[in-house]
């Protein structure tokens, strides 16, 4: 079920800009309020190409080589086309096997991502610019005292 069909008080709108080290930028943009219900669209956009996807297809572009191709990844059916189906059964296998790159990341990956989102809520409720890193040793801090 997706947070937005239930009683919540999270919020129902939101941008999210970052800035990494290297100067790459990205932005989440995240609305409720859809007809697309529980689905997502990304847009990815490099120097050289693009991919443009809403869960049931993803179009990569290659600009150098005039290149565009389609594809429609297999559905496993469930929640937010998919994906949660496809997280579960790739926790169960790796625990299953003990093999943790099943999963595509390690627990620290994990906690730097969260440690991001939660910069950015930090962002939205209080209004001003969060440094990840600077949040992060704060975290660290805090957690310890």
């Amino acid at each position: 079920m997706c947070v937005y069909e239930s009683a919540n008080d999270v919020c129902d709108n939101q941008v999210v800009n970052l800035e990494f080290s290297n100067g790459s930028t990205a932005s989440l943009t995240m609305v409720a309020f859809t007809s697309a219900i529980c689905e997502r669209q990304t847009r990815l956009h490099f120097s050289h190409g693009e991919i443009i996807g809403d869960m049931h297809t993803f179009t990569v572009s290659d600009f150098r080589k005039r290149t565009t191709k389609v594809h429609r990844p297999l559905s496993e059916g469930g929640g937010h086309g998919g994906g949660d189906r496809g997280l579960i059964s790739s926790f169960v296998e790796a625990v299953r096997t003990g093999r943790q790159e099943i999963l595509g990341t390690d627990v620290g990956e994990v906690l730097k991502s969260h440690l991001t989102v939660f910069a950015a809520e930090a962002s939205r409720k209080n209004g001003v610019v969060m440094d990840c890193s600077v949040f992060e040793e704060e975290a660290r801090r805090s957690a310890k005292e």
